[in-house]
């Protein structure tokens, strides 16, 4: 009883403390297949084609809930590097699929000691729409000024790892965009001009590139999703460049609808062009 009741629970707790309650979960699924072949070699139990089945279903169940996709090759064959100066990401979970981001990602209103990292997070997507041949032009967005003056309204928000790194910056704003209020040449989901204001609006998505591909734009649109929720709003809207086709897939992977396309000018009067989404919530 002190071994195979109360010493076996004892292990197992220290086992979900040790690797988290995710990875414990995924480890307990092969109990039953390690139970079958102690049976068999150690009681010389009878075992079944049936039993063979169900083992195989459940060693691929486990590979299917971890599925990993694959890194983007650059020129050379090499993996697609981090940024200059960035830390190497080089400590992802045990099972470093969809499952494993559960619990492992954690998020938070950005407050001003977070300025410098969170200013250098979005320095990176700037780098990112450079290379995706998009034109910020010389004014890059936001401003010093209104990302400090996000923070303090609490509408800047910053996702973490399970070791406290900061690896992604997003921003909810429920505050009416003029932007939207313009038009645009299709139809948003909600209506713009409702009152109170039925949306709420997602920006400034930016992800280290160490961190890219492990989950994390998952995790901000299903974070800002909750966030949009409980502040009443009935859905989220986002608008990204034209030629940002790895962050549409994103948003339309997870439900987001493509409502058109919005016209705006910056602050020299050029204008320029979006592609709008809107997702019910």
């Amino acid at each position: 009883m002190l071994v195979g009741t109360l010493g076996a629970y004892m292990l197992y707790l220290q086992g979900v403390a040790d690797a988290g309650p995710v990875k414990a979960s995924l480890l307990c699924c092969v109990e039953p297949v390690s139970a079958m072949v102690l049976a068999l070699f150690w009681l010389h139990t009878p075992v079944s084609a049936w039993d063979l089945a169900g083992c195989g279903l459940i060693v691929a169940m486990i590979f299917l809930v971890t599925e990993r996709e694959k890194k983007p090759q650059v020129a050379g064959g090499s993996a697609e590097p981090a940024a200059a100066g960035a830390a190497a990401y080089d400590d992802p979970p045990l099972f470093a699929g969809r499952a494993s981001v559960l619990g492992y990602y954690t998020s938070r209103p950005a407050v001003r000691e977070d300025f410098d990292r969170v200013s250098a997070l979005l320095d990176a997507g700037h780098e990112t729409f450079a290379a995706l041949g998009i034109d910020e032009g010389r004014k890059k967005y936001p401003s010093a000024r209104r990302l400090m003056h996000s923070i303090k309204n609490g509408t800047t928000h910053v996702v973490e790892d399970a070791h406290g790194r900061m690896i992604a910056v997003f921003a909810v704003s429920f505050s009416p965009d003029k932007n939207y209020a313009a038009g645009i040449e299709g139809a948003w989901l909600t209506d713009t001009d409702a009152q109170p204001q039925p949306y709420a609006e997602l920006h400034w998505v930016s992800v280290a590139p160490a961190a890219r591909r492990r989950g994390v734009g998952q995790f901000i649109l299903e974070t800002a999703g909750r966030i949009a929720r409980a502040g009443g709003r009935r859905s989220i809207r986002a608008d990204v460049y034209e030629q940002n086709v790895p962050i549409q897939k994103l948003l339309e992977k997870h439900g987001y609808a493509r409502c058109g396309i919005l016209s705006m000018k910056d602050v020299f009067g050029r204008r320029k062009t979006r592609v709008a989404y809107e997702r019910l919530l």
